[in-house]
């Protein structure tokens, strides 16, 4: 999703029999500010049917994760509840994951895209609590927040076989980061020239620029009283953007 934009969401729920809902199911969307919305639910085919589909109109109006709670009574479940996170971001970062892939949005949809969003955006806000929620960012932060989640996303998706192009299976033999190497038992393994691993270093740039101080470890942070914006002047976090630099530098200041 793109922050402005209103989509028909669906939920598919399958019965081991033909069988029909109880009442008519409701959805209670929350949004990232924590306030919720409880658009109306539509049921098809809604008469006796082992499979019922669930759609709804939901608009998504800030940045940031959404969380779906469809509830539905169905017999002796009453209520069977399904939750499914989605994610506003506020460019189209789903567009340039997929271009980085090779992709297409038949093999790799926006929900799964989601759900590394969401993760990821948690990850960063938690290592660097002085930017706020995704929400709040304005400016050219949204920007540089969204390369993160496109580089850092992609990265995530080309080494989880189960959404990469990766087909091996079994147990990983051998897995070197630097030239991005996976050996299965069985099948096909990957090696890589080294194009995920710049999607990595993009991933710090970004981090770099917008928190510099999120790539110091924080034991090592914890131990100075020196702000990052204090560092000697030959550290300048648009040069210098990789963990060792960041971490020699805050060395030099104790």
């Amino acid at each position: 999703m793109i922050v402005g934009e209103t989509r028909t969401v669906r939920h598919t729920e399958t019965g081991e029999s033909a069988f029909v809902f109880d009442a008519t199911p409701t959805l209670t969307v929350t949004l990232p500010d924590g306030t919720t919305d409880a658009p109306t639910v539509s049921v098809s085919p809604g008469t006796s049917n082992e499979t019922q589909t669930l759609s709804a109109v939901v608009s998504f109006p800030q940045g940031g994760q959404y969380r779906l709670e469809w509830s539905m009574d169905v017999g002796a479940d009453d209520p069977l509840v399904r939750v499914e996170t989605y994610f506003a971001a506020w460019s189209d970062v789903y567009a340039f994951i997929r271009e980085l892939l090779s992709r297409d949005a038949d093999s790799l949809p926006d929900a799964k895209i989601d759900r590394e969003l969401a993760r990821l955006s948690r990850q960063i806000v938690s290592q660097c609590s002085s930017l706020g929620s995704y929400g709040s960012l304005s400016g050219d932060d949204r920007y540089l927040f969204d390369d993160m989640l496109a580089y850092g996303a992609a990265y995530a998706l080309y080494n989880r076989p189960s959404s990469s192009t990766i087909t091996g299976s079994g147990d990983v033999k051998k897995l070197t980061q630097d030239g991005l190497t996976v050996e299965y038992d069985v099948g096909t393994s990957v090696t890589s020239s080294g194009t995920a691993a710049n999607w990595l270093s993009e991933y710090q740039r970004a981090l770099g620029l917008l928190c510099p101080d999120a790539l110091i470890d924080p034991a090592r942070r914890a131990r100075t009283s020196v702000p990052v914006s204090n560092l000697p002047n030959s550290f300048d976090p648009r040069d210098s953007l990789y963990p060792s630099d960041v971490e020699r530098a805050a060395e030099a200041v104790g």
